[in-house]
């Protein structure tokens, strides 16, 4: 057991095991501490990382300071009618089994949620149904889970290979709360040019009707040296929801997708979002289209694995800066269905005309199976 004198200060870099009482100021430094902690004193919780693994904090008459989580298995508070607090700060106490909680005249300002204890080892831990993930070995383990919903928080920066399925056969869905972070989507090796995408090298899940959101955060990609569409952007197997997202790459859409709140920023000669017309419906709101040295969207029937259908594009509130052609560019014997509202359309080869129909499709039934509302359409000078 340690003890600190009411007249004394302590600061611990290192574990405890047993019992901590504090009389005295103490801060402690990434301190795991296998025991029950009590505090009489005022306790500063240092920088990240700071896990109480397995503690039972009782605060009587000072103040828990935090400037990290804290991660514990029994919280105690009894303050009295003191002004003294408890989570201070922006932080969050998770705890494990029993928890009574008395604030009798005291302050509480943090966030206190249940929390499952998994071997730190492994990459993440487990909060409220939510798995928060570390690194890239948490988001690996997590993401190859058989469960109906995968919940998904980072706290750093990961990287996901796109070779491997995501989720199980019972996994419907997986939300990604990228929280600022930047997910890194790693495909080794480039696709040959005449291959389909039999080879795997995009982003699926196991359960082709599974939905994939991410949010609040970046993504990106590495592993390929190609700038053509296939090997330079992000594939997407699945259907895609992202609600807040910033991405340095450009988008294929094999299936339907939602982007909300999206700005898609590649700085190469692509399109930002290639579309595969197989019947699937793709959603923009709020977004922006900005292909400084390329081209805004294409819905383009070569190298599609499938059946090919008619696509459906709506597109809401977003702008397109693209350098040449028109904002949108079909090369589709199956046409599409093109919705626009609201869409402003500068910095592009053609500011009159929201549609083009690719010259190798002017002739019958190829132009007017292109349905356009709101805008105009034409065929590729």
């Amino acid at each position: 057991a340690v003890t600190v004198a009411e007249d004394a200060s302590l600061s611990v870099d290192g574990n405890i095991n047993g019992d901590v009482t504090v009389d005295g100021t103490t801060d402690f430094n990434s301190t795991v501490i296998n025991g029950a902690l009590t505090i009489n004193g005022d306790v500063t919780l240092a920088a990240e990382p700071y896990d109480v693994m397995n503690v039972t904090i009782i605060t009587n008459n000072g103040d828990l300071v935090a400037n990290t989580d804290v991660y514990v298995q029994k919280v105690y508070t009894n303050l009295g009618s003191t002004t003294n607090t408890i989570a201070n700060g922006e932080y969050t106490i998770y705890y494990v089994s029993s928890f009574d909680y008395e604030n009798n005249g005291g302050t509480t300002t943090g966030y206190i949620k249940p929390y499952t204890p998994v071997d730190p080892s492994l990459g993440y831990q487990v909060f409220d149904d939510k798995y928060f993930v570390k690194n890239d070995t948490g988001i690996a383990n997590v993401l190859a889970f058989n469960e109906a919903k995968i919940d998904v928080v980072l706290e750093s920066n990961v990287a996901i290979d796109v070779n491997a399925a995501l989720g199980g056969a019972a996994t419907t869905a997986i939300n990604i709360d990228a929280n600022g972070s930047t997910i890194t989507f790693k495909q080794e090796g480039d696709i040959p040019y005449n291959e389909t995408l039999a080879g795997g090298k995009y982003i699926k899940t196991a359960n082709t009707e599974a939905v994939l959101t991410i949010c609040n955060g970046n993504i990106s990609k590495t592993g390929t040296t190609s700038v053509d569409q296939f090997n330079h952007n992000i594939l997407f197997s699945t259907k895609v929801v992202m609600n807040n997202v910033n991405s340095d790459r450009a988008f294929n859409f094999m299936a339907d997708a939602e982007l909300n709140n999206v700005t898609i920023a590649d700085p190469n000669d692509v399109y930002a979002i290639w579309i595969q017309p197989v019947g699937q419906t793709v959603i923009l709101d709020k977004c922006h289209v900005l292909a400084t040295l390329g081209d805004g969207i294409k819905i383009e029937e070569s190298r599609t694995d499938g059946t090919l259908a008619k696509p459906t594009l709506k597109v809401s509130n977003t702008e397109f800066k693209t350098a040449e052609k028109a904002a949108i560019v079909v090369n589709a014997a199956v046409g599409a269905d093109i919705t626009l509202e609201n869409v402003t359309i500068t910095e592009t080869g053609d500011q009159n005309n929201a549609v083009w129909i690719d010259e190798d499709m002017k002739d019958g039934s190829y132009f007017t199976n292109v349905n356009v509302t709101g805008g105009s359409k034409t065929v590729e000078p």
